[in-house]
């Protein structure tokens, strides 16, 4: 069965009228088989390694390609919302009309697993509703205008007219039940690109924080809860 973070996506995707391609970095699920059944483009292919140099160059090529109006690069498990716009494509068109390039996605909210979430639930959104704000120091740039010369340094884009919400946020859902063998395993695909000099150290560290912090579910009464927020209308 796919990841059912690949399933919540695909539904974000379309109530949001946002045109979805996707790269398949070694799945070891059905996920690949479910986005081509389900009329999605799909490249599969195999870095071995947590080759993220490889991978933004992928995704370079494929927006030289087609050159879209916007771009987003997200992982699957993060999700954009910045009330009272309805939706990413509304918000996206705002910042565009008000000649901004990029839109700034620096606040993330992670969700975490407390015990009480299904295993495999329908909605991923509508099962893990606590979460605790990241602390970020720097400036996270995933969605942007499209045009020749963009340059993508790590997870961030450079941009000189970056569009900022106070209410923007990424909901990532970082920590879920099983996070602990999910974690690891990518911890090693990171490993294996920095001893290979194919992924500067600096990037994918938070994987290893993660590992050596050893927490994988927290209590929810020291988390906020999403339904509570004002982005539960946008989710419900």
């Amino acid at each position: 069965m796919a990841d059912n973070v690949l399933i919540s996506k695909m539904r974000y995707v379309q109530e949001n009228n946002i045109d979805f391609f996707t790269f398949d970095n070694m799945s070891t699920d059905d996920s690949y088989k479910t986005l081509v059944n389900c009329g999605y483009d799909v490249m599969k292919v195999n870095t071995a390694s947590f080759n993220l140099e490889f991978m933004n160059q992928m995704y370079a090529n494929k927006f030289h390609i087609d050159k879209p109006d916007w771009c987003i690069i997200a992982g699957v498990d993060s999700f954009y919302y910045c009330p009272p716009f309805n939706n990413l494509r509304h918000l996206i068109e705002h910042a565009d009309d008000n000649g901004f390039d990029a839109i700034d996605t620096s606040r993330v909210l992670n969700f975490w697993y407390t015990g009480f979430e299904k295993d495999k639930p329908e909605d991923i959104r509508k099962e893990y509703f606590f979460y605790e704000e990241a602390n970020n120091s720097w400036k996270s740039i995933q969605i942007f205008k499209y045009r020749p010369d963009f340059y993508i340094d790590g997870d961030k884009i450079q941009a000189e007219n970056v569009y900022y919400n106070p209410d923007f946020a990424v909901l990532h859902y970082r920590v879920l039940k099983h996070g602990k063998d999910k974690k690891t395993e990518q911890l090693k695909r990171r490993e294996l690109a920095w001893q290979t000099g194919q992924t500067r150290k600096c990037h994918g560290v938070h994987i290893k924080k993660t590992i050596e912090n050893n927490i994988w579910q927290k209590d929810r009464t020291e988390l906020s809860d999403i339904r509570n927020s004002i982005y539960w209308n946008l989710i419900k």
